[in-house]
């Protein structure tokens, strides 16, 4: 069986995220990533900045010229994160919650939080003031707003968790003892335990009603706009 090659902006989402998993960058790294580029190999190389990442462009014509002009970028942008105390020797995390204090958008952004497979490796936290600095904040939805807000964070897991219990055969009121003894709780406060009831509701909406035109959803299709919900509000 064969796949299908990845696309050039996956790769480069995928090296993207492999330096956003590493424990911490340098106050260097942070800056060409910050600025839309890779940083260059930790050994044995030695240009200024590596490969771009989806949104920034390299030019066709006058390579060096857009070269020289990104370097300069991406020293200012150094010298920002040095001039800033919090900046140094933290992780990823902690340097893109600063850029986003200073107002600096990596122009990946928006590429990174529109692909659920990368951006669910980072803390909702992050994602949320990412989301905020490329002004997408706030759900639409207002009645979804209510709703999903009293609701707690781990919601989703909570049902895609059911949902699990259920193919091996489990009743309701057996799940429910489960994800209490997990820690699952159905209120934003974590007072309110998740009961049969709740979770029988959970199984018809994703049941559907396929004779009256209604499909069947998997747990994480019914629990996707919770975590767009989620992802987009700043908390």
């Amino acid at each position: 069986m064969t796949t299908e090659p990845r696309s050039l902006e996956l790769r480069q989402l995928d090296a993207l995220k492999d330096w956003l998993d590493a424990p911490h960058w340098t106050i260097r790294e942070a800056a060409c990533l910050l600025a839309g580029v890779l940083p260059r190999e930790r050994m044995g190389d030695l240009r200024e900045f590596g490969a771009w990442l989806p949104g920034r462009r390299p030019w066709v014509v006058g390579a060096e010229a857009w070269a020289q002009i990104l370097t300069a970028e991406i020293s200012h942008i150094e010298a920002v994160l040095r001039d800033d105390k919090r900046a140094s020797g933290h992780t990823p995390q902690d340097f893109l919650q600063l850029a986003a204090r200073l107002k600096i958008i990596p122009p990946w952004t928006k590429k990174f939080l529109d692909s659920r497979e990368h951006s669910e490796s980072l803390p909702h936290g992050v994602r949320s003031n990412l989301r905020e600095a490329i002004g997408k904040t706030i759900e639409e939805n207002r009645t979804a707003h209510r709703s999903f807000g009293a609701r707690a964070r781990n919601w989703d897991a909570a049902v895609i968790r059911a949902a699990e219990l259920r193919e091996k055969g489990m009743k309701p009121q057996k799940i429910a003892e489960i994800l209490a003894g997990e820690g699952f709780c159905w209120d934003r406060k974590e007072t309110k335990t998740v009961e049969p009831a709740t979770i029988r509701n959970w199984f018809r909406e994703m049941d559907g009603d396929p004779q009256n035109g209604v499909p069947a959803r998997s747990a994480r299709d019914y629990t996707e706009a919770f975590r767009l919900w989620r992802d987009g509000v700043n908390r």
